[in-house]
């Protein structure tokens, strides 16, 4: 598993681009049963699909990995959390440093920037473990259910640690079970009929979306309320993504669904943005709008829009002027 994927495949950020969509659309007021269904895989999607593309054998040493994971990841981190607390000024009380101290001793909570620093933890352990036992596969399965497990335990006994630490674990099941069946959904489970996929699609949204109901994940507070179905519910969750984002690109050139490939794609490539920025910026229009006398349907338009248009301005800044801080 050493070479994961040689060059950029375009339903892998097409299906990036859909739950994207989807984590910004489920912190809005969503019937509970779409909202409940998002929730239980959206963020162990990202783990799962930065398992996928994660080449192990990319990084020639320890220290190499360090170094690339410092320019992609934490420097781009560092940069919009700084960004981001500067512009939480216009709708928090507290002082810049204020914000900064908090966010430094306990990480951001609810805000999506968490999951940045969970990556790269998840994959440093997931790169060490790989190492080490990569000649022990058994073993190695065996390990990342015990991860999972570690978690769950965490959740059990109400003991969160700071900067999400408490999810790492169940991370880094998620991005090692990624990675190990990233050939066969490469190579073997994309050559599904047209039926066959869309009765998957059917039956996965169907007992994902049960399971949701009865059972809840959100990795941000390690809230995992069971540890076997909502792993189940996760997985069906991400396999429905994936599936989806294969049809969609298959047939994008045949249907009127061209236009939604491009725009899934381009945020595909941009989830960084969304990531980092799509919350506060939302945060600020409601601050802004509190006081127009406009319907709340109206309000909550406007404001996707907005923040749609405001976050395209953003990406092509730092994809033309500043790429050098994604560390390109």
């Amino acid at each position: 598993m050493g070479a994961r994927i040689s060059k950029r495949i375009e339903w892998i950020d097409v299906a990036k681009g859909i739950c994207i969509v989807l984590m910004v659309v489920g912190h809005t007021r969503l019937p509970s049963i779409i909202s409940n269904w998002i929730w239980s895989f959206h963020m162990p999607f990202f783990f799962f699909i930065s398992g996928m593309t994660f080449k192990v054998g990319n990084y020639k040493s320890l220290n190499f990995f360090l170094y690339r994971k410092l320019r992609t990841l934490l420097v781009p981190f560092f940069v919009f959390s700084i960004l981001v607390i500067g512009i939480s000024e216009s709708y928090e009380v507290n002082t810049f440093k204020d914000r900064f101290l908090e966010v430094l001793v306990h990480g951001w909570g609810g805000i999506a920037l968490w999951f940045v620093p969970i990556l790269f933890l998840a994959e440093l352990l997931y790169y060490i473990f790989y190492h080490l036992l990569s000649r022990n596969k058994k073993f190695f399965v065996v390990i990342l259910i015990v991860f999972a497990y570690l978690s769950y335990w965490l959740s059990e006994v109400h003991l969160l640690l700071p900067w999400a630490i408490s999810s790492v674990f169940l991370a880094v099941s998620f991005l090692g079970l990624g990675n190990k069946l990233a050939d066969f959904i490469l190579n073997v489970w994309r050559d599904k009929s047209v039926k066959k996929t869309f009765s998957f699609l059917f039956i996965s949204f169907c007992i994902g979306g049960l399971i949701a109901q009865f059972y809840h994940l959100d990795m941000c507070y390690n809230i995992i309320t069971s540890l076997i179905p909502v792993y189940i519910g996760a997985i069906l969750g991400i396999l429905f993504i994936i599936q989806l984002s294969m049809l969609l690109t298959k047939y994008m050139e045949y249907t009127v669904l061209k236009p939604l490939f491009y725009i899934f794609s381009y945020w595909g490539k941009n989830t960084f943005f969304v990531l980092a920025f799509s919350q506060c910026i939302q945060l600020c229009l409601i601050q802004g709008m509190n006081s127009m006398d406009i319907s709340p349907v109206l309000s909550s338009v406007i404001r996707h829009v907005s923040m749609w248009i405001i976050l395209f301005l953003i990406t092509e800044v730092f994809n033309t002027k500043l790429s050098w801080i994604l560390g390109r």
